[in-house]
């Protein structure tokens, strides 16, 4: 059986592939509208960034993570350099993600069993 949070999140990210805002400057991965919604429908806080260190800064429950957004089956693909200097020098959390339900895992890992 389905968990309504699984259903309402499966809704959004429908709905978000029809809505995605046009970003000037740096391109972002398709799959990001997606895991923001997703984010967002579960009381997140999501900043997009763009520095290196991460795509997404997300807040909930009183504790953040930096989020790398990768496509689907590119997870491991090699990052430019900037991107490797940039998470080397970073003292926080960062977790890459490839879809929402990566994402809320991750993010609820944090807030509600807090093994980070």
């Amino acid at each position: 059986m389905l968990n309504p949070l699984t259903i309402y999140i499966t809704m959004l990210v429908a709905m978000s592939r029809y809505s995605r805002p046009a970003y000037a400057g740096k391109s972002r991965d398709l799959n990001e509208n997606e895991i923001v919604s997703a984010l967002e429908a579960i009381g997140c806080t999501v900043e997009r960034k763009g520095d290196g260190v991460g795509d997404l800064l997300v807040g909930r429950g009183g504790k953040n993570i930096c989020l790398e957004v990768k496509r689907k089956g590119r997870a491991n693909r090699k990052d430019q350099q900037a991107q490797r200097d940039a998470r080397a020098a970073w003292k926080g959390q960062i977790a890459v993600v490839e879809n929402p339900m990566q994402a809320i895992d991750v993010i609820t890992r944090l807030t509600v069993k807090n093994i980070y």
